[in-house]
């Protein structure tokens, strides 16, 4: 173990001394700091100390990127940290709700204030992708539908996956540049709500590294699935139209896809919520629900 932290400090003060070197020595660093907790051994892991590190490392790479504009370098620090959390929730025994919550908030503030964190009185690029964030739109995507689907995390219900698909949604909003969150969480709530359908339930065994398509009905599909739905549909409806509305003259596809999520992701739900809650033969609710998006 204090090796392993003699390596990770040596990986963050690489990164640090990358801002006279270059990009390369800080890819070398970023590299040694993310393998570095592979060189604690321990039969009872501490993951609030795994994932404070990588916090720490993420938040130290995303200001020397920041200050470089280095987005491979930013990117790569998203990657790992993301591998870091799918290895966690498929191997970990007993995995860790709030560590898993903390982690995928770290990875969204990093991005949010950090990384696209605006410099002295600059404005935000009315055009633009920021390609880096598609990482962390992909990691927190994948966890969110995990929180979902998965039995080993529905004990705590859907609502911590339903947060992290609205923290994509508002950061997303907050950094117009982060377009790929919001294609990450219209396709995490599309493919979630898919799944609650019983005739073609996405099952998943996250925790036992399996996800697919099968005949098995969804874990958790109650009324609790219902309340998220209307609540994510509003979501995507208010951010979505709101949105579109604002960059319909000056980035038009950045307001066509806030659009186009407002529509489908709201009509998927619904469509969902009717086959697995509502009267298949007739039903007005649903059909005047339809009829307004």
């Amino acid at each position: 173990p204090n090796s392993a932290q003699g390596f990770g400090a040596i990986g963050v003060a690489t990164i640090a001394a990358a801002l006279v070197h270059g990009q390369a020595l800080a890819g070398i660093g970023l590299l040694g700091a993310v393998v570095t907790p592979m060189l604690v051994a321990s039969q009872a892991p501490n993951p609030w100390a795994l994932f404070g590190y990588l916090a720490i490392v993420l938040a130290a790479t995303g200001v020397i990127a920041r200050l470089r504009d280095w987005k491979l370098l930013m990117a790569a620090a998203f990657v790992g940290t993301g591998l870091w959390t799918i290895l966690y929730m498929t191997d970990a025994p007993g995995t860790n709700l709030p560590v898993i919550l903390f982690i995928n908030a770290v990875t969204l503030a990093v991005l949010a204030l950090i990384w696209l964190g605006r410099r002295g009185g600059e404005a935000e690029p009315a055009r633009g992708f920021d390609w880096p964030s598609i990482a962390p739109g992909f990691f927190v995507g994948l966890s969110a539908m995990a929180l979902f689907v998965d039995p080993a995390y529905t004990a705590g219900d859907a609502l911590p996956g339903a947060a992290l698909i609205a923290a994509l949604v508002a950061v997303a909003l907050h950094r117009p540049l982060a377009l790929a969150l919001l294609h990450a969480a219209g396709l995490a709530t599309v493919l979630v709500y898919l799944g609650i359908i019983p005739p073609t339930s996405v099952a998943s065994d996250f925790s036992g590294g399996a996800l697919g398509v099968d005949g098995l009905p969804a874990t958790v599909s109650d009324t609790l699935m219902l309340r998220i739905g209307i609540f994510l549909g509003l979501v995507f409806i208010g951010a979505g139209f709101w949105t579109a509305r604002k960059f319909a003259a000056s980035a038009h596809i950045r307001a066509a896809s806030w659009a186009a999520w407002g529509v489908i992701a709201p009509l998927v739900i619904l469509l969902a919520l009717w086959f697995t809650f509502g009267n298949l033969d007739r039903d007005l609710v649903y059909a005047a629900a339809a009829a307004l998006l």
